[in-house]
């Protein structure tokens, strides 16, 4: 911006003119397309006044702009020292949903016989896409070849035993299965990322009838990708986890948030940034719930649930109107617990389902906006990813998140302190490879980028819980991740530190 700046100072200069030192700050909120136009027209006023001024100031400046503006048509705020365009505006909303993951449960033994053939039946698909998997053989045929023999089989992992000086692994497919041995260190700790109930592919070596060595362990993993971007230049802001009933819910946090996004705060560079956001997706936990965890009464303001939803709108009916607001559910919403989960339901949040910019979906969802696919998954299975895991915690959902791409599945590990509903099809799945995902629920804001694929991990409007506290859960309320389509480029924003 400033070296755009420093070549207008010397159009300027070159036909005879100076600019005044009061311009500088007008100039760094403008458009940098539009700095050269401006100055050409405050040549053009001060050389049809009489008075022959040589000096642009700020009032020819400003003069000029504002005509520039008018000649246009074009919708702009004026605030403060600068003039900033609302882009947002300009743009028709292009939101396309590429997977809804909602489906019916089945309540009874046959959906989860049914619900993990067809995982194994996914997965193993998914596993032949690869060229080094593609000679992997069944696990019939495995317990049959000669010994010495080495081989490749895809299993669901049945049993998992880790010792310090070996591993131990039972596969199985859908009519046998097969104990192996890990004796090598570095499968031992490749070990430690295997889950139980996850598709996993091994490479074997058969020593006798009764010994079968671990050789490598393969995981379905996505492949790279290259950067995608959009040609549409506006944002996106993903937040997630407001927890609105809640005494600890920080409203004040949130309200600088509401007045950045309507361009009433932040220097002129973060003002221009939020005109270009044209989307807000808000990752589950809108509302804290009722009896979610231990003693959460003591927490809750709002001791009602529409009532929260209908204090959650509120806020974020203050949002500008061309912004369009998608809402997914987490642990703490109006809707089943069990994955995947429904919308929040409508008789909760009727206020929301009433206003055509917000977009209601289920959990997870994959989605496309401006050319860019997004997965939005809230995280609930994150707690058993980064519990289970060695060199895991809360402080690190992004690698967890890595951790989920590699294994192709949203919540690989199965009855633990995620619910997962029995379906005839699991629509957990990672089949479409999204070139951003986006999480929440952890409370913890980072960022990484695994081969190709942009990490996000929502922050949270919520100070830390009891609950949290006892699990060592230490929050980062009020950062704000902003996607730029146009480059794809990940943009933060402290609200915890943004200046009025």
């Amino acid at each position: 911006m400033e070296s755009k700046i420093l070549k207008a100072i010397k159009l300027a200069i070159n036909k005879g003119f100076q600019i005044s030192a009061d311009c500088w700050e007008f100039l760094k909120g403008i458009d940098e397309v539009n700095i050269e136009k401006i100055i050409l027209k405050s040549i053009e006023i001060l050389s049809s006044n009489e008075k022959n001024n040589l000096i642009i100031d700020l009032e020819t400046i400003k003069t000029s702009y504002k005509e520039l503006c008018e000649k246009s048509d074009k919708n702009r705020i004026l605030s403060g020292k600068a003039s900033i365009e609302i882009l947002a505006k300009e743009f028709v909303s292009d939101i396309k949903v590429i997977e809804d993951f909602n489906g019916k449960p089945s309540c009874n033994v046959k959906g989860f016989v049914d619900y993990f053939k067809n995982r194994y039946e996914k997965l193993v698909k998914i596993f032949h896409e690869r060229i080094d998997v593609k000679d992997s053989i069944k696990i019939s045929q495995a317990l049959k070849v000669p010994g010495k023999t080495k081989f490749k089989v895809i299993g669901l992992v049945n049993r998992k035993v880790m010792k310090s000086s070996q591993l131990v692994i039972e596969l199985e497919d859908e009519d046998s299965f097969i104990e192996l041995v890990g004796l090598d260190r570095d499968v031992i700790e490749k070990g430690k990322f295997v889950f139980e109930d996850q598709v996993i592919c091994v490479d074997v070596v058969k020593y006798t009838d009764k010994l079968f060595v671990i050789k490598d362990i393969i995981w379905p993993d996505i492949p790279s990708k290259s950067l995608k971007k959009s040609e549409t230049p506006l944002c996106v802001a993903f937040i997630s986890d407001l927890h609105v009933g809640s005494k600890l819910f920080n409203k004040t946090l949130f309200e600088r948030f509401i007045q950045w996004i309507n361009l009433k705060i932040g220097p002129p560079e973060l003002k221009n940034l939020a005109s270009k956001v044209k989307y807000v997706i808000i990752n589950g936990d809108l509302v804290d719930g009722i009896g979610i965890y231990p003693d959460q009464i003591n927490e809750l303001q709002i001791t009602d649930i529409s009532e929260q939803y209908a204090e959650a709108y509120r806020l974020l009916s203050k949002f500008p109107d061309y912004i369009d607001i998608i809402v997914t559910p987490g642990n703490h919403d109006a809707t089943r617990k069990s994955l995947p989960q429904p919308p929040i339901m409508r008789n909760y949040a009727e206020s929301l389902y009433n206003d055509d910019r917000v977009h209601i979906y289920g959990n997870p969802l994959s989605i496309k906006i401006h050319e860019l696919d997004i997965l939005i998954y809230h995280g609930k299975s994150l707690d058993d990813i980064l519990t289970k895991t060695p060199g895991l915690s809360y402080r690190t959902p992004e690698r967890g998140a890595e951790l989920l791409l590699k294994c192709r599945h949203l919540a690989p590990i199965y009855g633990a302190s995620t619910p997962i509903a029995p379906m005839d099809e699991d629509k957990l799945v990672i089949t479409n490879i999204p070139d951003i995902m986006n999480l929440g629920h952890v409370h913890v804001y980072s960022y990484k980028k695994y081969r190709g694929v942009s990490i996000i991990s929502s922050s949270t409007w919520q100070t830390q819980t009891i609950f949290q506290k006892k699990l060592g859960l230490i929050p980062t309320p009020g950062i704000v991740p902003i996607l730029d389509l146009q480059s794809s480029k990940i943009m933060t924003i402290d609200f915890n530190n943004l200046d009025y």
